[in-house]
């Protein structure tokens, strides 16, 4: 089997891609909780990463993917990748302590939706 890479310029093709999809959702249906958490995993998980090199940059990165994640909770409070995401954004500003209880709180949404407790 073979692992298959993306160069950068593939992966910004791509994500450029993932953002404009996802904003046409999000026109189609400013309630869409899924798609604002997509946005949020744009910015969070990948172009935050890729820009690391530059604090300021990531860190304006990083609010902008927190501002997508708080409106997929606003129309989801229980949306797990969601929250998630908060949990990881509290990560990476250092507030540890925040981002366990969020990150716990994701899985348990999880598992109450998979029992349907």
């Amino acid at each position: 089997m073979t692992a298959q890479y993306l160069t950068g310029q593939e992966h910004r093709v791509k994500l450029n891609n993932a953002k404009r999809l996802l904003e046409s959702a999000i026109e189609l249906d400013s309630r869409f909780s899924d798609a604002y958490s997509s946005m949020g995993s744009v910015y969070i998980d990948n172009l935050f990463r890729r820009n690391s090199r530059n604090p300021e940059i990531a860190y304006s990165i990083l609010d902008s993917g927190r501002v997508f994640v708080d409106k997929a909770l606003q129309y989801n409070p229980g949306n797990p990748a969601a929250l998630r995401l908060k949990g990881s954004y509290y990560q990476k500003i250092g507030n540890h302590k925040e981002a366990a209880k969020l990150i716990e709180a994701s899985f348990k949404d999880r598992t109450q939706s998979f029992c349907g407790l």
